[in-house]
């Protein structure tokens, strides 16, 4: 695994450090302040689903699927 580290100014002047944590060359998580942010990826390497752990649980913040030829079924 390797991790890579991005910090950025947001609108609010205020310091952002978020850290990307890959597999080879995908990306598994990443971390952002208290937030940390799952990544599942389909047979094909697209992502369809993100998590992010709440408590004892996680929670869906971002989920897709695709049609044949990759038309977006949403």
């Amino acid at each position: 695994m390797n991790l890579k580290t991005v910090i950025g100014t947001g609108p609010t002047s205020q310091t952002t450090k978020t850290v990307y944590l890959y597999a080879g060359s995908m990306l598994i998580a990443t971390v952002s302040g208290s937030t940390t942010s799952y990544f599942h990826e389909d047979h094909l390497g697209d992502t369809r689903l993100v998590t992010q752990k709440q408590g004892n649980s996680a929670t869906v913040v971002f989920a897709t699927n695709y049609e044949p030829f990759g038309i977006d079924a949403h």
